[in-house]
């Protein structure tokens, strides 16, 4: 068995003995190569090593020596010299040459040697500081204005840049104030001075103008130069004033302009410079103009807005007064509110309590007639707390965000009972309007104009009559909406067949000498319904519309009110 284990063993073994043996082999050829070539080399490395030290120690030796007679020879100038050196230093100076030369000619060919090498390599160290000179060297244009050097700029466009700035930052209303767009320029070689910028040059320019010139701080809105004043603080505190005529103290708002402004200090023309006050009435001058625009016939609130190229949002807000989108002929709108120069956002988070309105429901009695109308519910109004950002501008409100709503008292509906009974007037069953009262009365009868009597002595109304066209037949309209409190037939008291209408703000209209109504006591009409047809009836001496108008229980001029030609 251990015989067995030998025999698998020896193949490994011997391999590894080859690998040995070879490698060994090849080391000792390698070693007596190495050997033979530092044998072979020595002697030419020992031949160049000591012929290059022999040729140029003994060059240099030469060298040495004639630069060393040099030498010599300069020293005895100063040495034999000595006297007329001390007189004058420039005493020596010929003989100096004289020495250096005659060495020189005493040794063309060590001399030219020299030359020949050293020659090349001073040419070569001037070629390098020269170009590291010209290429390190910046050119620029020398700028000279009104006769004074101002400093280098880097090209003409600087200037330009500069030139336009320097008008910008100049208040000048008479156009008195002048920059030349051709001053003198030359191309020079710039040293240590820096180059001068467009803000810089700006500066020099106004310099050149002398005591017209003051440091200031300018006052630019929207980019455009203002004004300028001295002290820096005080124009923010004329600035902080103006957002705080808008303000209100609040720690919870916070205003802002709407226009970009900013303050810049530098150099800007005497005249600009204006006190705080002048600053002030400057920035709170109208700049637009309040407008109006007086409602025509046919006129819709959308389509007036649409004309004037603006919201229906933004007419409403410069218009508070208007309710939903009702409007009336002779109606005065704003349509451009006054504007101050310098405008002020204010942001202001306020709370307050409000109204909730109670909504109205209506019971249908089917055993009462149309004009029936009872409240069997009185509503109630509710309340509730309100928290709000309001956006202002120029002290107007622009927009309210609503943040919270509080609810602290809940409205109670109106519950009216109405009839459904259908009314007739002869044959004509009426119409029941919305007895809405807008306060603006309408002229009563479309198709005519014309006035027998007018307003005044005894007669304390508008009798409305034939001419150009006739009347007798014709419909007539309620002047506003309201309620009929009044809708009788007959005498009554000269009046004849007569219709008595409430409206709000405490006027009632009276149409009189009526041919036949249209409306019955209780009714609610609608502005310019038509209520009845005009004849003669009471004393009158033809067809006619006898038209009145109370107010606050008295008779007053309907032309007051109403105008036969709108």
């Amino acid at each position: 068995m251990a015989k067995k284990q030998r025999d698998e063993k020896r193949p490994c073994s011997s391999l590894y003995s080859w690998y040995y043996a070879f490698g060994m082999y090849v080391l000792v050829r390698l070693a007596r190569f190495l050997r033979y070539l530092r044998r072979e080399l020595r002697p030419m490395y020992i031949w160049i090593r000591n012929g290059f030290g022999r040729t140029v120690g003994a060059w240099l030796h030469v060298i040495g020596g004639k630069f060393s007679v040099l030498f010599s020879a300069l020293r005895g100038v100063f040495v034999g010299r000595e006297t007329s050196f001390r007189r004058h230093p420039l005493a020596a100076l010929s003989e100096i040459f004289s020495r250096f030369a005659g060495v020189v000619r005493g040794n063309p060919r060590v001399f030219g040697r020299i030359a020949a090498v050293g020659a090349p390599l001073l040419a070569a160290v001037a070629l390098a500081v020269t170009l590291s000179y010209w290429t390190s060297a910046t050119f620029g244009i020398e700028v000279e204005y009104d006769g004074t050097q101002l400093g280098c700029i880097s090209d003409e466009t600087t200037y330009h840049q500069a030139a336009e700035l320097a008008r910008s930052r100049v208040y000048d209303e008479n156009g008195t104030f002048t920059i030349s767009d051709t001053p003198k320029m030359s191309v020079t070689l710039v040293h240590a001075a820096p180059m001068l910028d467009s803000g810089e040059l700006c500066d020099e320019i106004l310099r050149t103008k002398g005591d017209a010139i003051a440091e200031a701080t300018g006052l630019y809105v929207d980019g455009s130069f203002v004004a300028s004043m001295e002290s820096a603080a005080e124009l923010a505190t004329v600035l902080d004033g103006i957002k705080k005529t808008y303000c209100t103290g609040d720690e919870k708002e916070r205003a802002e302009f709407i226009q970009t402004v900013e303050q810049v200090d530098g150099l800007f023309l005497s005249d600009s410079v204006v006190s705080a006050a002048q600053m002030q009435e400057k920035l709170m001058a109208q700049a637009v103009v309040k407008k109006e625009y007086t409602v025509q016939s046919g006129d819709t609130l959308g389509g007036i807005a649409r004309s004037l190229d603006m919201t229906l949002s933004e007419l409403r807000a410069m218009n508070p007064s208007l309710k939903g989108d009702t409007i009336y002929q002779g109606q005065s709108l704003t349509v451009q509110r006054p504007q101050p120069f310098l405008r002020v956002k204010v942001v202001r988070t306020v709370q307050y309590t409000e109204e909730i309105p109670f909504s109205t429901e209506k019971v249908k009695n089917d055993q009462k007639p149309v004009t029936y109308e009872k409240v069997k519910t009185a509503g109630v109004k509710g309340s509730q707390t309100v928290t709000a950002e309001i956006t202002f501008i120029d002290g107007v409100e622009q927009n309210r965000n609503i943040l919270a709503i509080d609810v602290t008292k809940n409205a109670v509906n109106k519950v009216v009972e109405v009839g459904t009974q259908k009314v007739t007037v002869g044959h004509t069953e009426i119409v029941i309007g919305d007895g809405v009262s807008t306060g603006v009365l309408l002229w009563p009868v479309p198709i005519c104009r014309n006035m027998s009597r007018g307003y005044g002595r005894g007669h304390y109304a508008l009798d409305i009559c034939n001419g150009p066209v006739t009347v007798r037949g014709k419909p007539f309209l309620a002047a506003d909406g309201g309620t009929v409190i009044s809708a009788s037939k007959g005498w009554n008291g000269g009046y004849g067949n007569m219709i008595r209408i409430r409206h709000s703000n405490g006027l009632e209209t009276v149409y009189a000498h009526c041919q036949s109504l249209s409306v019955v006591t209780g009714q609610k009409v609608t502005r310019g319904q038509v209520i009845g047809i005009i004849g003669s009836s009471g004393r009158s001496s033809g067809p006619h519309l006898h038209f009145e108008v109370w107010k606050n229980g008295k008779r007053v001029n309907p032309l007051s009110y109403v105008n036969p030609y709108n």
